[in-house]
């Protein structure tokens, strides 16, 4: 006689389920491309999201991501401190094997349109701070092709 389906049963009773996280339908073509023409410039990029709020609603949601699945995901709460703030947040992650930079985003006037994640393989830059220039390149690229928020939407 076998314990091991009473012993899976009894451990799956007790963990605590996650609800599932609700994706919003998100049209940002122009996001889009421009993510995914800068992400194909950068051989060494693992994602590169930008996170803005949908029009005509209080959701902010990743927008466009070389990561299509991501799209539509809302925004953490540490996602939603850094925008409009000149804060950026830089961090080594090894089991993921990337560095990530995540700040706000601007549009080309220098207006708040949101905020953007990069993260590139641990082995294509040396450590934090080149990880850090690296990304600013990125948001400067970003940032030029950007007239407006409204833009990232047609």
């Amino acid at each position: 006689m076998s314990f091991l389906p009473v012993l899976l049963a009894a451990g799956a009773a007790v963990a605590e389920p996650k609800a599932p996280v609700h994706y919003d339908p998100v049209h940002a073509p122009t996001a889009q491309t421009l993510v995914q023409q800068i992400a194909a410039r950068h051989g060494d990029m693992v994602l590169l999201g930008v996170h803005a709020t949908i029009p005509d609603t209080k959701n902010n949601v990743i927008i466009a991501c070389n990561d299509q699945a991501r799209i539509g995901k809302p925004s953490s709460k540490g996602d939603m401190a850094l925008i409009g703030t000149p804060k950026i947040m830089v961090a080594r992650l090894p089991k993921k094997n990337v560095y990530e930079v995540a700040m706000t985003l601007n549009d080309a006037q220098g207006r708040t349109v949101g905020m953007m994640v990069d993260q590139m393989r641990l082995d294509a830059v040396p450590d934090e701070v080149e990880a850090l220039r690296r990304a600013l390149d990125v948001r400067a690229d970003l940032e030029k092709n950007i007239p407006s928020e409204s833009a990232l939407f047609d």
